[in-house]
C-alpha cells in the first residue's frame, strides 16, 4: 500500500538527513504466499483493500518537519488468490532520503484480517484492515534512519487517508499524513 503502503505511508524528511543527498532503493517485487481460509471470527480484508483498485492519487505531508510530496498507488487485485498488488510512486524526500523508485508491493494474507508484504523502500509491511476499512500498519526498520512507523486511518472505496508516526533511529519521531483520492 499499504504500502503503505503503505505502505508508503511513511513518506517524510528527517532532521539531519533533510535535503541531503542519498541512494533511491531499487525496485522490488515480492509474493509471500497466502496462507489458509480465515477462521471464525476473522474480519476478511480483501474486500475492503480490493475495493481500492484502480489508480489513487495525492499528497503527503510530514507535518513535523514541514516537507511534502505527491504519492500515487496503482491498485491491482486478483480474487483467486485473494492478493493486491500496489504499485507506490512518491515524490519528495522520503524518509530523508530521496524519493525511491516506484515499487510494486503484494499484499498477502488478507482473507485473514491482516496485511503483509516486504518493501524494499518502506520495510516490512505488517497490519490489520477491518471490514469497515480502518488501517492499522507498521512498517519495520524501512532504512538505517528509520526504526519503525506506525499508521492508522482508513480505506474507503474511492479514498485512503492515514496519520503516521516515524520513529527516527537517533531518537525522536515525525508525523503526518496520507491523502489520496481515487481517479
Amino acid at each position: 500500500m499499504l504500502a503503505l503502503l503503505v505502505l508508503a505511508a511513511g513518506a517524510c524528511g528527517s532532521a539531519s538527513t533533510h535535503g541531503s543527498a542519498g541512494t533511491a532503493a531499487p525496485s522490488a517485487s515480492t509474493t509471500p504466499t497466502e496462507g489458509p481460509a480465515p477462521t471464525t471470527g476473522v474480519t476478511d480484508a480483501y474486500p475492503a483493500v480490493a475495493a481500492l483498485q484502480g489508480t489513487l492519487t495525492g499528497a503527503w505531508t510530514n507535518s513535523t518537519f514541514g516537507t511534502t510530496g505527491s504519492m500515487t498507488w496503482v491498485v491491482t487485485a486478483d480474487p483467486t488468490a485473494r492478493t493486491v498488488t500496489i504499485t507506490v510512486n512518491v515524490t519528495g524526500n522520503a524518509f530523508g532520503m530521496p524519493a525511491p523508485a516506484p515499487e510494486q508491493i503484494e499484499l498477502t494474507h488478507l482473507a485473514q484480517g491482516e496485511i503483509m508484504g516486504t518493501s524494499s523502500a518502506f520495510g516490512a509491511v505488517s497490519g490489520t484492515v477491518s471490514a469497515s476499512g480502518a488501517v492499522n500498519l507498521t512498517l519495520s526498520a524501512p532504512n538505517s534512519s528509520v526504526t519503525s512507523v506506525a499508521v492508522t486511518g482508513s480505506f474507503a472505496a474511492s479514498s485512503v487517508s492515514l496519520n503516521y508516526t516515524v520513529n527516527l533511529a537517533g531518537g525522536g519521531s515525525a508525523t503526518g499524513t496520507v491523502s489520496l483520492t481515487k481517479q
